[in-house]
């Protein structure tokens, strides 16, 4: 992913497609003392990426949460009481 290609304000799926709840994410990367941060609002969660760029967006987001869902801290954390299909 090159965070550079992306704007500031990104939805990496069709703006047609939507969900309820949906995905803020705001991602924030430094590379080569440069600060890039990208915003998507209102995001459908579980929606095919609209492109090969979105693709790569989401692929780093997956890579971004398992390091978290792996994490110690993260499994020390209570059960969810309410899970969302």
């Amino acid at each position: 992913m090159n965070p550079a290609s992306y704007p500031d304000e990104y939805n990496p799926i069709d703006e047609r497609i939507g969900s309820e709840p949906s995905y803020e994410i705001v991602l924030t990367v430094t590379y080569n003392g440069v600060t890039k941060r990208i915003t998507c609002h209102n995001i459908a969660i579980g929606a095919a990426p609209k492109d090969e760029q979105g693709e790569k967006f989401l692929a780093v987001l997956d890579a971004i949460l398992e390091i978290l869902v792996a994490s110690d801290e993260w499994q020390a954390l209570p059960e969810y009481e309410f899970l969302y299909a």
